[in-house]
C-alpha cells in the first residue's frame, strides 16, 4: 500500500523538512536505523506535540517516530526529535521508510478473530470487544470481528501500515474492510459485505472511546475503509 506517494499527497510537513539535503546520511543514522519505529496518534489533541517533532499527517491521524531498544526485562523507546534528523542528515521520508520497514521485525503482526484473541487479550480490549459484540447483536449484525495488532500489543494500530497485511487479508475474505480504531494499540477489522452501517459503527467507536478507552490511548472517532482494488485506506 503506497502511503507517501498517494494518501499523503496533501500532508502539511514542517518546512524544516522541505529543504533539500546534500550528502549521505551520517554514520550515526546507520547505527540508529535498525531501532526506528512508528507510532500512530490522532491529530486532534496533539497539535502542540506535532508542532515540535518530525511527523507525517495522514487522514485525521499523524505518524510520529520513536527509537526503540530493549534492556534485560524492559522495552524502552523515546520520541524522535528534529535535531536527530539534522544530526543524521536525513529527511522525514527516509526515517518513515526505514521505520516502517522495521516494524514487522520488531513488532510482528497479530491478526486473528476476536474469539481467538480472547484467551490472552488485555482486559481493556476484552471490554471494548464485548461492547461491540453486544451492539452487533442488538442491531442484528452478523459480521465477524478480527483483531489487528502486534504480538506485543503495544502501538499495534500501526499494523495497518505493514506491507501487504490488509491487502492479503482482504483478498482472503474476498471483501473490502471496515477498520474500527479501538485504540492506538489495536484496531478491529470487519469484512465489508454491504450490510454494515458506517454511521452506526462510527457512533459505536465514539461511545467506546468515551466510556472504555483512556484519553491517552484514543486514536480516532472515525472508522476507515480499506479498498482492495485500489489498495488504499480512506475515512468511511
Amino acid at each position: 500500500m503506497r502511503i507517501l506517494e498517494s494518501d499523503m499527497g496533501e500532508r502539511e510537513m514542517d518546512k524544516k523538512n522541505q529543504q533539500d539535503r546534500m550528502g549521505k546520511p551520517s554514520g550515526a543514522f546507520y547505527r540508529a536505523e535498525g531501532h526506528l519505529t512508528i507510532q500512530l496518534l490522532p491529530q486532534k489533541g496533539n497539535e502542540e506535540l506535532l508542532a515540535e517533532v518530525p511527523h507525517i499527517l495522514w487522514l485525521d491521524l499523524a505518524v510520529v517516530f520513536r527509537y526503540y531498544w530493549e534492556e534485560e526485562r524492559y522495552c524502552c523507546s523515546m520520541l524522535i526529535q528534529w535535531e536527530y534528523l539534522a544530526d543524521w542528515n536525513v529527511t522525514v521520508e527516509q526515517v518513515w521508510r526505514k521505520a516502517r520497514e522495521n516494524m514487522p521485525r520488531l513488532f510482528p503482526v497479530k491478526l486473528c478473530s476476536v474469539e481467538e484473541a480472547m484467551r490472552d487479550m488485555r482486559e481493556g480490549m476484552e471490554v471494548k470487544s464485548q461492547k461491540i459484540r453486544d451492539r452487533k447483536r442488538e442491531t442484528g449484525l452478523s459480521v465477524q470481528l478480527y483483531l489487528l495488532t502486534n504480538q506485543r500489543g503495544y502501538n499495534g494500530a500501526t499494523a495497518i501500515f505493514y506491507e501487504g497485511v490488509l491487502k492479503e487479508f482482504a483478498e482472503r475474505v474476498g471483501k473490502d474492510l471496515i477498520i474500527l480504531p479501538t485504540s492506538i494499540h489495536e484496531v478491529l477489522l470487519i469484512p465489508d459485505d454491504g450490510t454494515s452501517s458506517y454511521e452506526m459503527l462510527s457512533a459505536l467507536v465514539r461511545e467506546v472511546n468515551r466510556s472504555e478507552v483512556p484519553r491517552r490511548d484514543q486514536l480516532s472517532d472515525h472508522i476507515y475503509r480499506y479498498l482492495r482494488e485500489k489498495d488504499c485506506l480512506e475515512i468511511a
